[in-house]
């Protein structure tokens, strides 16, 4: 038998120093934004930029404040994700706490090099804008207007925001106009550019916005701009702006694929019908309101590339999902805790499908009363749908193109797969779906390695019409043929399921008339 005694000992745990321990942390969290030049109001680049602020990086780290990442990433993973591990926020705490000690300084690592400026070295182009005067006005949106001079249609893979004026810009969107409507709204207003409230023409185009990072797309996809297209650039400037100077501009490169996959950035969630399901869009005061968004069903395959909501300052909580035609809920954005000052778009760490029949779902709460420390009215008022920062809106865009086999793999953050990006692999597993169309028969010609499959044959509206049991699958290569004569004619889409896999393909029934 044995006997343990406990034996008085004092323990001593070890306290983390900034070279060996918390300088490798700030660098990968806080130093991209917080160096000089950058949009944070301090460096934090050396052991003493860290000791001298060391009071609100404690107080912000632990309020969830810093980094500034909103989204939720238990919900959905997303590119530069920017989130601290509880065990790096006990690192800084023990710390702080601890006295900050440095530690041997030749043992930390070598800080981070920015380039002073842009990241973006030697882009194909610049969009530079005139220098603006900001107006004494509480709340100023203005468009500024420059022919791209393009005599073809150009296809942009990588775009920066460059701001002059980084305090005074709260965020931008970047689009392009075909026809001469903005440019006619701008010879028409004195001065450079003009307000979004005299913004005329229907034929804008939107493909971009402000990014903390660079936009990168894969190399063989592109926004496309049309010969002799405008360039619009609509900015946001803060209430804290008026009377200050801002020129900035916008870097572009393009694609130098010879063969191009256009994107698009396609809104699919607003605050009116038919995307809004319980209208009206108002917010009484002193209220908190739910409300639910809904896209039109998908009638061709996308790649889901990334995403982005928008909102103003009563908003509260934002969230987007995509439900497919087989009732699968797929998370794609969950931001719990909106910040009207930290918004923008985000490109997934892998490319999601988006199947035919599907939809995207989205809901945003808003809180109108005084429990909301960001509701610009105090007492609150009521608020309904506008441009203002005073009013809201509730809007989520989605950043796809056409579906190709072997999307699915196409790896936009390899931090998260231990790969480097891939482009177009091909699937082990395919459907392929003939003659198509088809007006009586269809042959369903799989290749793949699964023992038995189940066939579901699915409608235009996303209902399944017929579904038979496992059937053998005898070799790589096996047809099965399907009797169609008895339905109507329409797009039609054909699953093979084997477990968790399946393959689709679509295919049309035409009736002679």
């Amino acid at each position: 038998m044995f006997f343990f005694f406990p034996i008085a000992t004092k323990s001593y745990a070890q306290t983390p120093d900034w070279s060996t321990s918390v300088a490798s942390i700030i660098y990968n969290h806080c130093s991209l934004c917080h160096h000089e030049g950058a949009i944070g109001p301090f460096p934090l680049i050396t052991y003493e930029d860290a000791v001298d602020n060391s009071f609100s990086i404690q107080t912000q780290v632990n309020a969830k404040k810093m980094p500034p990442w909103p989204p939720d990433p238990n919900y959905n993973h997303l590119k530069n994700e920017n989130v601290l591990s509880d065990n790096e926020l006990n690192k800084i705490n023990d710390w702080i706490n601890n006295g900050m000690p440095s530690g041997d300084l030749n043992l930390a690592p070598p800080h981070p090099v920015f380039l002073s400026g842009p990241q973006m070295v030697d882009p194909d182009d610049t969009i530079q804008l005139p220098v603006f005067e900001i107006p004494f006005e509480p709340d100023v949106y203005w468009n500024f207007v420059k022919n791209s001079g393009y005599t073809e249609t150009k296809y942009i893979n990588s775009l920066e925001l460059v701001k002059e004026n980084i305090g005074a810009i709260h965020h931008t969107q970047i689009q392009y106009d075909s026809s001469d409507y903005s440019n006619q709204d701008d010879l028409n207003y004195p001065g450079p550019g003009y307000p979004q409230s005299v913004a005329t023409s229907p034929y804008i185009e939107f493909f971009g916005a402000d990014q903390v990072h660079l936009l990168t797309l894969p190399h063989n996809m592109g926004f496309e701009i049309p010969a002799g297209s405008d360039y619009v650039t609509y900015l946001h400037y803060t209430p804290s702006a008026p009377g200050l100077y801002d020129s900035s501009r916008i870097n572009i490169k393009f694609c130098k694929d010879s063969i191009v996959r256009v994107v698009n950035s396609v809104l699919m969630l607003y605050n009116t019908p038919p995307s809004l399901l319980d209208g009206p869009f108002e917010i009484p005061a002193n209220t908190v309101k739910t409300f639910h968004f809904a896209s039109g069903k998908f009638f061709n395959d996308k790649s889901l590339l990334g995403l982005g909501v928008h909102a103003h300052q009563v908003c509260k909580s934002w969230e987007v999902f995509m439900v497919t035609f087989t009732n699968d809920t797929i998370p794609l954005l969950k931001i719990p805790n909106w910040d009207f000052r930290w918004q923008g778009g985000y490109l997934l760490t892998k490319v999601i499908k988006i199947p035919f029949g599907a939809q995207i779902f989205g809901n945003a709460t808003f809180d109108n009363t005084t429990n909301n420390p960001d509701n610009p009215n105090n007492p609150p008022k009521d608020v309904e749908g506008g441009t203002s920062s005073f009013d809201e809106m509730a809007r989520a865009r989605l950043i796809m193109t056409d579906y190709q086999p072997g999307d699915e793999d196409i790896i936009l953050d390899s931090a998260f797969y231990n790969a480097t990006n891939t482009f177009a692999i091909e699937k082990e597993n395919y459907l392929n779906v003939f003659p198509n169309p088809t007006s009586q028969n269809i042959y369903a010609s799989y290749s793949g390695n699964e023992d038995e499959l189940e066939f579901s044959l699915y409608n235009n509206l996303g209902e399944v019409i017929f579904r038979n049991e496992k059937r053998s699958v005898k070799e790589n290569g096996y047809v099965f043929n399907f009797d169609c004569s008895a339905y109507p004619s329409g797009m039609y889409l054909l699953e093979a399921r084997s477990g968790i896999s399946s393959s689709t393909g679509k295919f049309l029934i035409e009736r002679k008339k």
